[in-house]
């Protein structure tokens, strides 16, 4: 670990571990993550790839080590205070947890409601980033968009969400149906390194930067 890329770090992991039944799915993992940072994380099936994501924003507790996000040491925090650093970060999702009963444009605006933006304030910044995540259907509910649509939207509500100024997003397997339909930059991932391989990006894909779990 870098001890000068540590001081400026927003993200840092100090030996961390997490241990499911005994089995280890992390094992004394240490890092440090710049803000604006593109760390792509890769790794077979089973290698903690999305336990180290949940660990994060404390889905999952550690077994041991330390996490601290933007100075704050998550083994400290007080229930009442994990809203408030989940609001840091804009996460994609596997299953994308959009809200049926709302628009296209609602799911993403919501986002910016909860960092405190104004609704009207904000309509030029969800339909801009509907445009660039190429997913335009503003007024349509999530249950009538496919797979890939969905993800678009998830997207694009985590690039304009809490996470948008703290540099705090964090995706997994983002870039499947989006470098389909060159886009991939939606995502902070070059269009041009936007692979065969199921649209995911190669190592090559990171500009800054990987870590192998």
């Amino acid at each position: 670990m870098n001890l000068d890329m540590g001081k400026h770090a927003i993200i840092r992991l100090f030996n961390v571990t997490k241990h499911y039944g005994g089995r280890p799915a992390l094992q004394n993992v240490s890092m440090d993550i710049l803000p604006g940072e593109f760390v792509f994380v890769s790794g077979p099936s089973g290698a903690g790839k999305s336990t180290l994501l949940k660990v994060l924003y404390l889905a999952e507790t550690v077994s041991d080590g330390q996490i601290l996000i933007d100075g704050m040491n998550l083994s400290r925090i007080s229930a009442g205070r994990l809203p408030f650093l989940r609001r840091r970060f804009g996460m994609v999702f596997q299953d994308f947890k959009l809200i049926p009963t709302l628009t296209v444009f609602d799911n993403v605006a919501l986002a910016l409601e909860v960092a405190g933006k104004n609704r009207d304030s904000s309509k030029k910044k969800v339909m801009h980033v509907l445009r660039i995540t190429g997913m335009e259907k503003a007024r349509d509910l999530p249950p009538t968009l496919s797979g890939g649509e969905q993800q678009r939207v998830a997207v694009a509500r985590a690039w304009w969400g809490p996470g948008h100024h703290s540099g705090g997003r964090t995706h997994r397997q983002p870039g499947s149906s989006l470098c389909k339909a060159g886009i991939g930059n939606s995502t902070g991932l070059p269009q041009e390194r936007c692979h065969d391989s199921g649209g995911q990006p190669s190592p090559s894909a990171a500009p800054d930067r990987g870590n192998r779990t």
